[in-house]
């Protein structure tokens, strides 16, 4: 198998973004290892934000998100921030007839903006516990932001 490609399709509500894998990747047995990452391009309704580019970084310790506009050369601006090391809470169970159909693990910062502490921020804004925990990771990723 060695050059192969294995494509897995992960959907995004309606959006479904083909992604690929080599086999080393595959194969790894359990989730402790696994830091995977790509990059989303277009936003909105059928992608109809063209122009923006989301850059996903998922492992079993957080998932990240970094916002950019691809037709500007600005900082990219940090709009998630989930981590698995915080306590969740499930939502609670719904009464007869009113079923809960949206439920996020939100903590740090929230890609949907629906609390008020989640407006994207700078990634230096983190704490530096923050950073060390990204850091060990996806060593590269704080040194190579714009």
């Amino acid at each position: 198998m060695s050059g192969t490609k294995v494509e897995i399709i992960i959907l995004f509500g309606f959006i479904v973004c083909p992604i690929s894998f080599s086999p080393n990747e595959v194969a790894i047995r359990n989730n402790n290892d696994i830091n995977y990452r790509f990059v989303q391009r277009g936003s909105g309704v059928c992608a109809s934000d063209t122009n923006l580019q989301i850059r996903w970084f998922m492992n079993k310790n957080f998932r990240l998100a970094l916002l950019s506009n691809r037709k500007e050369n600005a900082l990219e601006k940090l709009i998630d921030f989930t981590r698995y090391d915080l306590p969740a809470k499930e939502p609670a169970d719904p009464s007869r007839g009113q079923a809960i159909r949206n439920w996020s693990l939100m903590n740090r910062l929230n890609q949907k903006g629906t609390r008020p502490q989640d407006k994207p921020i700078k990634i230096d804004e983190l704490t530096s516990e923050e950073k060390a925990m990204i850091k060990s990771r996806y060593p590269k990723l704080l040194g190579s932001l714009k």
